[in-house]
């Protein structure tokens, strides 16, 4: 930056200031210290064709309810529950979301007080993961059971807590009700007691488009515990930065892209779970591969991450839900890992470098806990 006096150079810098700081960004006093983003290509380059309904390619929001401001979301219920403390543990979904979306995805839960008592058929072997490709959707059947009792002309989504179930699931249909068309719903059967207002997050994503990332060895083998569409009880439950793009969360101006062959990007990047700052670089590899790079801290919704620092991991946009469209790198292979999981542990340390044919990502140096990254495509020079 010039150190020239005067007005010009006051000028252009508070011209910088501003171009830096991203959309609904929280107040200057609560954001990570300004980072300039420097980008090899355009980072809408770096986005991914889709090639699946649930995948990590760009979602046709023609399909999905779009996760940007208030959504509001119905919740029914059949069996016996009780409906006060059932919303109580589910609430909590609101503020998980505020915090990921940094304030931009307002989901509003709001109870449907008339049970459901019409008979329902739920998906066996129609499923693949918790997401059912049925025609005919149970929390549709369910809502227009109870259509006569509700309005649904503001509703954007459908949750059915079904005691008739074990299992949790998502579903997509047009069900048009008083007016308004409702394209995602999910059941939520009696499973993860626990972690219910987990549990609707985690549905409640593949509502608006993402898929199953559990899966592999042990059946969290592809990504640990780095993405509440992986393991719901996992300690670092947060979305992925390039989730967080993909669903609008990330402007592009926080997103470094490279996909020029043999060009290569210094980055300084902020915690995905902390407002502010460039959150990914991201290498653009192919035709619908990625491999992103994005800082990990103990704060907001990972405020139980068992290991910080960045965190590297695999895109394809071609790879099917429930099959590991996104595979994090592990930098202690075979140490173990912590709570729980072996990739637990996954993020490198200043010093360490990733290398993937010629790809190369570069952990350089720390200042608190953002991390400065040189990411490289092909054999361009290190500077």
């Amino acid at each position: 930056m010039s150190h020239r006096r005067g007005l010009t150079a006051l000028l252009a810098a508070l011209s910088a200031t501003l171009l830096a700081v991203p959309a609904h960004a929280a107040p200057a006093s609560h954001n990570p210290p300004a980072a300039q983003i420097q980008s090899a290509d355009p980072p809408a380059d770096c986005r991914l064709p889709n090639r699946t309904f649930l995948g990590e390619g760009t979602t046709n929001w023609a399909n999905f309810p779009r996760p940007i401001g208030r959504v509001r979301a119905a919740v029914l219920f059949r069996g016996n529950w009780n409906i006060d403390a059932e919303m109580a543990k589910y609430k909590p979904a609101e503020q998980w979301y505020l915090n990921s979306s940094f304030g931009r995805y307002q989901l509003e839960l709001v109870p449907v007080r008339r049970p459901v008592v019409a008979h329902l058929d739920h998906p066996a072997a129609d499923a693949v993961g918790d997401v059912s490709v049925t025609n005919a959707s149970t929390w549709g059947d369910a809502a227009r059971s109870v259509d006569r009792h509700f309005d649904f002309s503001t509703t954007d989504i459908v949750f059915l807590t079904d005691s008739g179930t074990s299992r949790s699931y998502a579903q997509f249909d047009n069900v048009t009700l008083d007016g308004r068309t409702i394209k995602a719903g999910a059941v939520l059967g009696t499973d993860w007691g626990n972690h219910r207002h987990l549990l609707l997050a985690h549905e409640g994503g593949h509502t608006i488009s993402l898929p199953d990332l559990y899966g592999g060895p042990g059946g969290h083998g592809y990504i640990g515990s780095w993405d509440l569409m992986g393991n719901l009880g996992g300690v670092a439950p947060d979305h992925f930065a390039w989730h967080k793009w993909k669903l609008g969360w990330l402007d592009d101006n926080q997103v470094s892209c490279v996909r020029t062959v043999n060009t290569s990007v210094t980055t300084t990047l902020s915690p995905v779970e902390t407002a502010g700052g460039v959150k990914a670089v991201v290498i653009r590899y192919g035709t619908t591969v990625a491999y992103v790079a994005e800082v990990r801290a103990r704060s907001g919704n990972d405020s139980r991450a068992c290991r910080t620092g960045v965190l590297v991991y695999r895109v394809d946009s071609a790879v099917a839900s429930g099959s590991g469209p996104v595979r994090v790198v592990d930098s202690r292979p075979a140490s173990g890992g912590c709570g729980g999981n072996e990739l637990n542990d996954a993020p490198y340390d200043t010093g360490q470098t990733f290398t993937a044919g010629n790809i190369r990502i570069q952990v350089l140096s720390r200042s608190g806990d953002n991390i400065t990254v040189r990411a490289t495509y092909g054999t361009a020079a290190a500077h």
